[in-house]
């Protein structure tokens, strides 16, 4: 039977109309045709409302889905075609619920799908949507079993258990909007509901830092299962986000005075990917002006009163004393008078010593006299002389060479700043406290025989000097006693001495 129902709830919608109906088929969808619009829409009845206020519009397609959020209707009109041919094709649903249905505004419900007078055949289509055979017998197919015929609403939730025992049950309903539907009610035996197993955790939100992973299980055999179908836990052995260590202090101002430049810098910790800077620099606040030299002061009265003489000027380094350049300047007075005075210092002399410390001298001659104040020699301690060479401590005794009975340890020393140290720079001892080394003593006397008659055996021992047990040997030998007599009362006749031959004469 064909899909063609008038759809009274729509007849206001449609009241320009003559005969407003409807052709619906569902598990398809259109080919061949561009959407004019696509708006939301929960149900076909409201998709196919928006059609219907829309003069133009010929068809409807709805996407209805178990997931409310994705609840579309697509309109259609005569200038929709984007392909050759428009088409009615399956559409296998992709998730379980979800159904799409195909509706025609028609402008007779008497109008048939072969006529060829359909909305979708008019021009520039070439061909309508609903002549092809195969479509025309999937389009006469009934519907499939759990599917909605059009002009029904979706089923509700099933209702709560009622009756008693085993035979309890229940129900769930769903509206009808058009001349005929299928049953409007269900009903079932209930069904014990359970929790399947917990599916496996998700993986973790975060892919550093804290996060949280999650699993699920799924209520079967009913409607609802008491507990809840999800379970949240932090995740374990995250690791940390890269993230800034704290700034370091500002380094100090790159100039002791004028303008400058401080910085500091931070780390990043558990990674490289930390935003923004490593290193920060700012200008450096509250600097003071460098050193600078102020005016020379006219030259003072010169030092003599005959012969050589000099007259000095001075001048100050304000705003610190690191100035560069003397803080004086000496010049020679002229006109003088000859004066006893001293000659300059002869260089000094090499240091009184080759190593170690030591002193040198220079002299000075008096010239034009005899009276020259002060002293014709200096003598000075010698700088940046070089150490001698000397012994370092000893270093504590080696261990001992063997580790039983006597043997030697030895300390070292090494001759520093040179080779030339005098002594010597190892020294050897007998090693102390020594033990001795293993060793058999030697072996006792033989004791008694095991036996007094018949066979016998005798054992003498020895013992084992310095340690527990001697590597070699065995502490206990025992030998065979000889010369015993038979056991049993039987004359006993000692054996002959070695080389014995019996009596002359005789036996």
């Amino acid at each position: 039977m064909k899909a063609i129902a008038c759809l009274f709830v729509l007849l206001p919608l449609l009241a320009a109309a003559q005969n407003p109906c409807v052709r619906t088929t569902r598990y398809h969808r259109l080919k061949g045709l561009t959407p004019q619009s696509r708006t939301p829409a929960d149900t076909v009845d409201e998709c196919v409302a928006q059609c219907a206020e829309q003069p133009l519009c010929k068809a409807a397609e709805h996407f209805y889905s178990a997931n409310i959020e994705k609840r579309v209707c697509q309109l259609y009109d005569a200038n929709s075609q984007s392909g050759p041919k428009v088409m009615l094709v399956k559409d296998r649903p992709r998730h379980r619920g979800d159904i799409v249905t195909v509706t025609e505004l028609l402008d007779n419900c008497q109008q048939d799908a072969n006529d060829g007078g359909q909305p979708l055949a008019e021009e520039p289509i070439e061909k309508p949507a609903l002549v092809d055979d195969e479509l025309l017998r999937l389009h006469d197919a009934p519907p499939p079993a759990d599917g909605l015929a059009y002009g029904t609403g979706p089923w509700t939730e099933w209702g709560p258990c009622t009756g008693y025992g085993y035979q309890k049950t229940q129900t769930r309903t769903r509206k009808c909007t058009a001349y005929s539907c299928g049953p409007k009610s269900e009903t079932r035996p209930c069904q014990i509901a359970k929790w399947s197993e917990w599916g496996p955790y998700s993986p973790c939100t975060t892919s550093c830092g804290p996060g949280e992973q999650t699993r699920t299980r799924t209520c079967e055999g009913g409607p609802s299962c008491e507990g809840e179908s999800s379970q949240t836990q932090p995740c374990s052995g995250y690791q940390p986000c890269p993230v800034w260590a704290e700034w370091t202090p500002y380094t100090p101002c790159s100039t002791t005075c004028g303008p400058g430049e401080q910085s500091r810098t931070r780390t990043c910790q558990y990674g490289t990917t930390c935003e923004g800077d490593s290193e920060e620099t700012q200008p450096c606040s509250g600097y003071k002006p460098c050193p600078v030299w102020a005016d020379w002061t006219p030259y003072s009265p010169c030092t003599t009163t005959c012969g050589p003489g000099e007259q000095t000027r001075t001048r100050t380094c304000q705003y610190g004393d690191s100035c560069e350049g003397d803080d004086a300047q000496t010049q020679p007075c002229s006109g003088y008078q000859p004066c006893p005075v001293w000659a300059e210092w002869s260089p000094y002399t090499p240091c009184s010593t080759s190593c170690g410390p030591g002193e040198q001298s220079r002299t000075r001659t008096c010239q034009y006299g005899t009276t020259c104040e002060g002293d014709s020699e200096e003598t000075q301690p010698c700088t940046g002389y070089k150490p001698c060479p000397e012994w370092t401590e000893w270093t504590p005794y080696a261990p001992c060479s063997t580790t039983c009975g006597p043997g030697e340890q030895t300390r070292t020393r090494t001759c520093q700043y040179g080779d030339s140290c005098e002594g010597d720079d190892a020294q050897t001892q007998p090693c102390a406290g020594y033990k001795p080394c293993c060793e058999w003593a030697a072996w006792g006397y033989w004791g008694s025989c095991s036996a007094t008659c018949g066979q016998g055996e005798m054992k003498r021992t020895r013992k084992c000097n310095g340690c527990y047990s001697c590597p070699d040997g065995e502490p206990v030998e025992s030998q065979p006693c000889n010369n015993l007599p038979p056991c049993g009362g039987g004359y006993y006749r000692p054996p002959p001495p070695p080389g014995y031959k019996g009596p002359k004469g005789g036996r």
